[in-house]
């Protein structure tokens, strides 16, 4: 609930109808410490009502208790617990969170309970900014929005979420403010099983996909799916996957994935298990290469023509400036193309054709088999095409329009 809704809904309550109604702490959204975020009435309220001893669990899936549907916070991020004896504090844990939990701008060691104090400053992930307050702190909140009072005091202002100049030292230290790239944060990882939400894959994040919480982070709860099953892994290259020595295989369309990095195109199925997962994102937030193999351990990457026909192979390889060899294989048809920074050079079928009339026949085959090695060695001297790989696709386009 925002902030505003919750002033409309209770600030008619007297203190003593507050106190009997609303017992229990409250995790209220900040953005003082950085001028930044929605405006105080804007900002998000959770009442943290205790079921039984069960914690209440914070993330982004639409089972969580606390959901923040903020990009880097984990699905299940991190669990707040009740107390266990009467007058004894709330604690929080992280639960392995991808981007970690901060308790007073320090990060938390996973599954280590932390003891939590009245208006403490909480941090999920980079971006997402709370503030526990007892019920009592919580008020002063609610009165001073409904009244406009004048601008608190050093303690109000704790209890606002607002910090003193010694609190923002230390969240400076813990990086609570370094700027991220917000380019680099738009690749999600999907899967078709519905108790799963979108993940966020930043660059240099690895991503473990697999049966179980315990040794996942991206969790696809089948027998067929491996404890470890599959590997995500996103660097300025690109977003590459491998398989784990999965008992039933990762395949992208048609082709198996081995332990080596096989680069993720944006919107390809894999199959891990009966599910599928895909990528979805800006194709500049992959970075400047696109079908290309991680560069530690370079392989030729190879695959169906229908997952990727040839004028979509070469498009990418002209969008990403790509140096390296694409082999065709096509029921009577084989083929060679070669280019240079994403511009082509040469190409040769089995039949003879050459230049710009092999590339054209290899140009609008959907089906067959291709392998693409960006390490060949490529000549300028060998160059028998003039015409950019955009030019073959313009034409392609007005002969299939008429």
């Amino acid at each position: 609930m925002q902030l505003q809704d919750f002033v409309k809904r209770f600030e008619a309550l007297s203190d003593e109808a507050f106190a009997a109604n609303f017992g229990h702490p409250f995790l209220l959204e900040t953005g003082a410490v950085l001028e930044t975020g929605p405006a105080q009435h804007e900002r998000s309220v959770f009442l943290l009502r205790p079921r039984g001893d069960h914690g209440l669990v914070v993330g982004r899936a639409q089972s969580c208790d606390v959901r923040l549907n903020v990009e880097n916070v984990s699905n299940r991020h991190a669990v707040l617990l009740p107390p266990q004896v009467e007058g004894a504090a709330w604690s929080l844990v992280d639960t392995r969170s991808t981007n970690g939990t901060f308790l007073e701008g320090v990060k938390l060691p996973a599954g280590v309970a932390s003891a939590l104090e009245d208006s403490v400053a909480l941090r999920f992930g980079p971006a997402a900014r709370f503030t526990f307050l007892d019920s009592k702190s919580f008020l002063k909140t609610l009165r001073r929005l409904a009244k406009e009072v004048p601008e608190p005091n050093d303690d109000e202002r704790a209890a606002l979420g607002q910090t003193d100049p010694n609190l923002q030292a230390q969240l400076a230290e813990s990086n609570v403010g370094e700027v991220v790239d917000e380019t680099l944060s738009e690749i999600l990882l999907h899967s078709d099983y519905e108790g799963s939400d979108p993940l966020p894959i930043r660059q240099g994040d690895t991503i473990v996909i697999g049966r179980t919480p315990k040794h996942a982070d991206f969790v696809l709860p089948h027998k067929n799916v491996s404890r470890k099953h599959a590997e995500v892994s996103r660097s300025e290259k690109g977003v590459f996957i491998r398989d784990l020595g999965s008992s039933n295989g990762t395949f992208v369309g048609s082709t198996r994935v081995g332990p080596k990095w096989l680069e993720l195109l944006l919107n390809k199925n894999v199959a891990v298990g009966p599910y599928t997962v895909h990528l979805s994102g800006p194709q500049e937030a992959l970075g400047k290469t696109s079908v290309v193999i991680r560069p530690e351990e370079t392989i030729a990457l190879e695959g169906s023509l229908e997952e990727h026909p040839v004028k979509d192979l070469l498009s990418e390889i002209e969008l990403a400036q790509t140096t390296g060899i694409l082999k065709v294989e096509a029921g009577e048809v084989r083929g060679l193309i070669s280019f240079r920074a994403g511009e082509p050079l040469d190409a040769r079928t089995r039949g003879g054709l050459t230049g710009d009339e092999a590339l054209r026949r290899m140009f609008v085959i959907t089906d067959g088999r291709y392998w693409l090695d960006p390490d060949a060695k490529v000549s300028d001297e060998s160059r028998t095409i003039s015409r950019s790989f955009a030019e073959f696709a313009l034409e392609a386009f007005f002969i299939d329009e008429s």
